[in-house]
């Protein structure tokens, strides 16, 4: 479906305009919505949750103990920062 979300050819000023769809055609997602979709539909997500499920087979079926730091380091994402906390929470929190 073409959304026509941006006209074609700017005006006499180089300038492109964002158009207005009607509401049954796109809405606005929620920052909050949209940044839970983000960090956790993508590899991440698969690579933590294979993670956790190999750790569980490894430890007999039986609950255990994780960090977040255990998480990124598996999933590839840097260890010497907590600003990336917040995907790690997102992605345990959907799965």
């Amino acid at each position: 479906m073409k959304l026509d979300l941006i006209t074609d050819k700017p005006d006499s000023e180089g300038r492109y305009y964002l158009n207005i769809l009607p509401a049954d055609v796109a809405g606005l997602i929620p920052e909050p919505t949209l940044k839970l979709i983000t960090d956790t539909l993508s590899e991440h997500c698969i690579s933590a949750y294979l993670y956790l499920l190999m750790r569980y087979i490894a430890n007999n079926e039986e609950s255990f103990i994780f960090t977040l730091t255990d998480i990124k380091r598996h999933i590839g994402i840097c260890l010497n920062t907590r600003s990336n906390d917040e995907v790690i929470t997102n992605i345990l929190f959907v799965l």
